[in-house]
């Protein structure tokens, strides 16, 4: 099955709005929206037979509001970010986005510097594993519990030794955290997927900053992951999805190969074999070309 297909249940309804409530014939979308007119319906997930465990998040206290570091806001012209925070940063999921220059500027302030980027992980655990859970200091959010959270020094419990589990690497929207996710990472977790998330600190950088940086840093997101000693062995390469929402949408369909406005290059990554794009942000005069979703195969 294509990767368009696998995303479409949710684009399709979207596309199919575009043009108030109809996609009309001749228009550029209409093409794309019959290739999801057979979309299998799929149900809802119920419990998984998984526990879930987590990797180390574990943070200090900021003198400030702890959310402008999971957001990335600037302060007294210098930007707050996550990884300030961390208690044990060689044990936590981060490294530095490795961020182009380009003739147009597309990337903003922290283009040609190291960017950095700190992720979460949440994945299928043994139910013989009693770590602790986690509460993360902030908790005005939809989940702040990181369930058998693995402490500076312990590594992940898979739940089957030398087991590999299908990836999927989530996109929060503009000026979001993945604090408001982590919920449905849980219940995707505990189905027996990797489920890591991406604090983009989008504060950092104005909304075309943005633009130009988050698939890029989606991709070397990727990269951090098939490469880190804990988890290198324990992802099915073949099998490596991405969904995300709103500004995460459009970063989503961007690495899927829609093509985009502003002379941005593509950032088709075959690596990924599924995407699911919740109310992407994909308005076509700002974000995507007229034909540039069709591109996505």
């Amino acid at each position: 099955m294509s990767r368009s297909v696998l995303l479409g249940v949710v684009l399709f309804a979207l596309l199919s709005a575009c043009r108030g409530g109809v996609v009309q014939s001749g228009d550029p979308l209409e093409a794309m929206a019959k290739r999801f007119e057979s979309a299998p319906a799929m149900p809802l997930l119920g419990p998984g037979p998984y526990p879930v465990g987590s990797s180390n998040l574990e943070a200090v206290l900021p003198a400030g509001p702890i959310v402008d570091y999971l957001k990335g806001a600037r302060f007294e012209g210098r930007p707050r970010y996550l990884n300030e925070l961390l208690k044990h940063p060689a044990s936590a999921l981060q490294f530095d986005a490795r961020l182009p220059t380009s003739p147009t500027r597309v990337i903003g302030i922290f283009e040609g510097q190291p960017l950095p980027v700190v992720l979460y992980a949440f994945y299928p655990t043994s139910a013989a594993n009693t770590r602790a859970d986690y509460a993360f200091p902030y908790a005005d959010t939809a989940d702040n519990v990181l369930p058998r959270m693995q402490s500076a020094t312990e590594k992940p419990i898979f739940a089957a030794d030398k087991a590999q589990y299908p990836l999927i690497v989530y996109s929060p929207g503009y000026d979001a955290h993945c604090l408001w996710d982590a919920d449905h990472m849980k219940v995707l977790a505990a189905q027996g997927y990797i489920v890591a998330c991406v604090f983009y600190g989008g504060g950092r950088a104005d909304w075309m900053g943005n633009l130009g940086m988050r698939p890029i840093v989606l991709r070397q997101a990727i990269d951090y992951l098939l490469d880190h000693p804990d988890y290198r062995a324990a992802i099915d390469r073949n099998r490596i999805g991405i969904s995300g929402s709103s500004f995460g949408g459009y970063t989503v369909l961007s690495v899927l190969g829609g093509q985009r406005r502003h002379d941005l290059p593509s950032m088709a990554d075959e690596r990924v074999k599924a995407g699911f794009a919740t109310v992407p942000a994909f308005d076509r005069t700002e974000y995507f070309l007229a034909y540039g979703l069709g591109e996505i195969q």
